[in-house]
Parts: structure tokens; sequence; C-alpha cells
């Protein structure tokens, strides 16, 4: 079981445990990704790039602070006559399955489509707000956010923005298809939000208990 130590053999087994019977939701989630964060190495670096996030919920360095810094560098600008953003990049929907499915390939463990669709919505719900700073030696300062918004086509998305009154919103990542029991002005979701679980199910609430998903 790669490089665990037997502590972390009992944490892992836990965390397997309820992952496959479909029992897990965001607390699961987060402590999974902080146990074999140290153990990912140079692979899945998606999964690496939101583990360092969950750990630390604040970051000067990774793919989403490029992005933001690119988004402010070259002031929103997009590419010809694209909605893409000039140097902003993101992450697919597809890359971002490969890599949670070998991830869990590497761990051992079994999943479904259903797995990838609710770990992904406890990755996003625990992403919600995380904050990005960084300033250049040439005094260049970039600072944002990442929240959280609903698209037309049931898809759950990751934005980035400055957090300012005029701020732009800029999907980084997108992922469904989530069937939304409640649709937000403009799809932007303004609230803290967790996910629980009736039964075998997940949905996403907002603190207040108001279900999204």
């Amino acid at each position: 079981m790669l490089a665990f130590d037997e502590k972390e053999k009992c944490l892992f087994k836990h965390y397997k445990s309820v992952i496959e019977s479909f029992t897990f939701d965001e607390y699961d989630v987060l402590g999974f990704l902080i146990l074999i964060r140290r153990h990912l190495g140079g692979k899945h670096p998606y999964i690496r790039e939101f583990a360092d996030l969950i750990a630390h919920r604040s970051r000067n360095q990774g793919m989403v602070m490029d992005a933001i810094a690119a988004a402010i560098d070259n002031a929103y600008e997009t590419e010809g006559g694209s909605k893409s953003i000039k140097g902003y990049y993101g992450i697919q929907e597809s890359a971002w399955r490969k890599d949670v499915e070998g991830m869990l390939s590497t761990f051992g463990i079994t999943y479904t489509e259903q797995t990838i669709l609710d770990f992904s919505l406890c990755v996003y719900s625990i992403t919600q707000y995380t904050q990005y700073e960084y300033c250049r030696k040439n005094g260049s300062h970039y600072k944002g956010a990442i929240e959280l918004f609903q698209s037309s086509t049931d898809e759950l998305c990751l934005c980035t923005t400055e957090g300012k009154r005029d701020s732009l919103y800029v999907c980084f990542a997108k992922m469904g298809r989530y069937r939304f029991n409640k649709m937000f002005p403009a799809g932007h979701i303004q609230t803290a939000v967790e996910t629980f679980r009736e039964e075998e199910t997940l949905h996403l609430r907002t603190t207040q208990g108001e279900v999204i998903i």
C-alpha cells in the first residue's frame, strides 16, 4: 500500500471503506486528501492542486493562482473572438475525470461514475471561498478567490474573482451533470454550502439547510 505508515494504513482503510460504500461526504474527502497528499508525488497534478489548497485554504502559488495572475496581467482580454481569457488555463472536465480515476486506481479504490460525480461535488464544496494572494518582486500584487456558480446546462462551476465590487468571474473548472433543486440569481451561489447524504445519495445544501442538489 504505497508508503503508508501503520497509522496512515488505519486511516486509509476508513476512507477507502466510506468511498466504496457511498457513505462519504466532503468531511471525509477533506481528511482523505490531506492523508494522501504527501504520497501523490508528481502524479495526479489536479488532485495535488486541490489537496494543497484544501490543506491550507489560502495559497500563493499553483494552477489557480497562475490563472488569476494571468487574467489580471492581461486585463481580462479574450483570445480572438472566443470567450477564453488570454493566459488563463483552467481544468477541462475530461482531464479532471481522468485524474480522479487515475488517483482512485493508484490507491486501489473501486469506483463508478457516481463516485466521480460525488467526489467532485465534495471537492468543489470544500473549495468554496478559498483565497489566493501573491506579490512579485516588481511590486505586482495579485489577489483572488474561488466562488461557486451553477451553469444553465446543470454544471457546477468553480469561478475565480478578484473579489471587488466590479470584479469579473472566470470559470476555472466545471463538473456535471447535477440536478439542481434551486437556481440562484445569475447562477451565483453566494452562501456557504456543504454536502450531506440521505441514504446513499449525496446532496448539496446551504448552511441554512436549503437543498441545492
